[in-house]
């Protein structure tokens, strides 16, 4: 399902856009304008007005690619938010979520089945529930990112206690998803207090810990530190997983790109681009280290008093 809905968005991109058909002519006019001095000889003015030609044409490519990047993420993010409602949530008294509609969210136990039959079905909807939570997450993470590129969010800084804020985390992941990984948390000092988003540092934290488990298939140790500097807090996070091939790592923040070694592990392809889009709204950086085969380090450094940073940002 999920395949499908990527192809229908690539498809409703590409078809029936003028501006795509318009950014193709001048590519051509271009390339044959570059390549025109190669098969004449050129006086010197008008080698001059053909190198101007070039400027002004790469302008325009630049221009018209700009266009369409804008056009195509609105697209995106709007068809996410008409779709993501198709699906309604179910939440109890307190307004916790419990499961999805409840016409697929329970199999019709009041029916008189058999034993195998209920088994059967049971297996049916927890299949049906899985492919409607991943294409959920699918859907939450596009217009996420499809916010962040629009710049509808906004930072908004508090004081946080980072080393319980990160503990906090890694207990949770544990928890829930560390059955067959050890999440090993070490940091430098008892407490460290930051000014920082703590939704969008939570959006860094969980998507990189969740890579480094779902990408660690045969289980391990996932390693998280924590340091400090007197400006700066960085976080390094660990797998001993499958690794990022050497020419997947150019792409790698790339909506949508998945590393050719994958395989049938599930994913967006969104989780690596929403987690550089907060740390750019973070006014910080993200490092990657790894080797196929050998595991991942995702290193992030972010200011830990983000207003002195933007002040010297100002300033600079």
């Amino acid at each position: 399902l999920i395949a499908k809905i990527k192809a229908g968005f690539s498809s409703n991109l590409l078809i029936g856009n003028p501006k795509k058909v318009k950014l193709r002519q001048l590519q051509g006019e271009l390339y044959n304008l570059e390549n025109q001095g190669l098969l004449f000889e050129e006086t010197k003015t008008e080698q001059k007005a053909r190198e101007k030609k070039v400027t002004k044409l790469n302008n325009e490519i630049d221009k018209l690619t700009a266009e369409i990047a804008d056009i195509e993420s609105g697209k995106l993010y709007n068809n996410a938010l008409e779709w993501r409602f198709e699906f309604p949530e179910v939440l109890n008294d307190n307004g916790d979520f419990v499961g999805f509609d409840v016409v697929i969210g329970n199999p019709p136990y009041g029916i008189d089945f058999s034993t195998e039959e209920k088994e059967f079905l049971k297996k049916y909807y927890d299949q049906i529930r899985g492919s409607i939570s991943r294409t959920l997450e699918l859907f939450d993470e596009i217009l996420l990112l499809g916010r962040t590129e629009s710049g509808k969010v906004k930072a908004k800084y508090t004081s946080l206690d980072l080393t319980k804020f990160c503990s906090e985390i890694v207990e949770t992941f544990q928890l829930t998803k560390g059955n067959s990984h050890q999440i090993i948390f070490s940091v430098t000092d008892a407490s460290i207090v930051a000014k920082m988003d703590t939704c969008l540092l939570k959006h860094i934290l969980e998507n990189l810990l969740s890579n480094g488990i779902k990408y660690s298939p045969k289980g391990g140790i996932i390693r998280f530190s924590l340091s400090c500097s007197d400006h700066h807090a960085k976080f390094c996070i660990q797998d001993q997983g499958i690794g990022i091939p050497k020419l997947d790592q150019a792409k790698l923040f790339e909506p949508f790109h998945r590393a050719k070694n994958v395989g049938k592990i599930k994913g967006t392809g969104l989780g690596l681009a929403i987690v550089k889009r907060c740390v750019d709204l973070h006014l910080g950086n993200i490092q990657v280290d790894s080797k196929e085969g050998h595991g991942t380090t995702f290193t992030v450094i972010l200011p830990r008093h983000i207003e002195e940073q933007e002040r010297e940002t100002i300033n600079a």
